[in-house]
């Protein structure tokens, strides 16, 4: 089609194309938003210039993909293979639930979380001058659906566990991560602290 202005681009759902974006002829990408995730996609372009427009050509299907799914992918060879199973247990003992909840990539020891906020890991406790303790950590923001829950729980005999209100504060880090800070208000309360990863499977 010669005299090209326009891009238009249709999306399906298992349904009729509906129109999402339409772009100037020198551009030849198009970034679409507000997807859902482990779903198909199928999309077509149509060409417009001064006459109309051309018959639309097909794409290939996209999958989207979930977080969890997308950590697979993007750390195992295989990621359908038992190796990438998010119930798995690695050779140190480590699950994946908890690598892929903490950003702490496979075949390593569990770091612990660092002030630079970037390096995800496991919680990282300070105990102030004050005699409070400081939680902190990397955590998925529940806004992104990772289709995981945080627990913060304490203790003070290490046998009888309840949780702690989430009176913290979450700083973001970027379209997926935030960086908690949870601080114990008094120094005679609980001694130990932990963080439950609950795992939410249609996620």
């Amino acid at each position: 089609m010669e005299g090209v202005t326009d891009y238009i681009i249709q999306r399906s759902h298992g349904g009729e194309f509906q129109q999402v974006g339409r772009v100037p002829a020198y551009k030849t990408t198009y970034e679409d938003h507000g997807l859902v995730a482990n779903k198909s996609y199928l999309y077509r372009v149509q060409a417009v210039n001064q006459s109309g427009s051309s018959d639309p050509g097909l794409s290939n299907v996209f999958e989207t993909l979930t977080q969890k799914r997308d950590w697979q992918k993007q750390n195992f060879d295989n990621p359908d293979g038992p190796d990438a199973n998010l119930y798995a247990v690695d050779a140190l003992g480590i699950p994946n639930l908890l690598r892929f909840a903490f950003n702490s990539p496979p075949g390593q020891g569990l770091r612990q979380a660092n002030y630079d906020r970037q390096s995800g890991g496991t919680p990282l406790v300070t105990h102030e001058p004050n005699g409070h303790q400081r939680i902190e950590f990397n955590r998925r923001r529940p806004e992104s659906n990772p289709g995981i829950t945080y627990v913060l729980e304490c203790s003070n005999d290490l046998k009888s566990w309840h949780a702690v209100a989430p009176d913290y504060t979450a700083e973001l880090l970027d379209d997926q991560f935030e960086w908690i800070r949870w601080m114990g208000t008094t120094a005679s309360g609980p001694r130990f602290y932990r963080v439950i990863v609950k795992d939410n499977p249609e996620n």
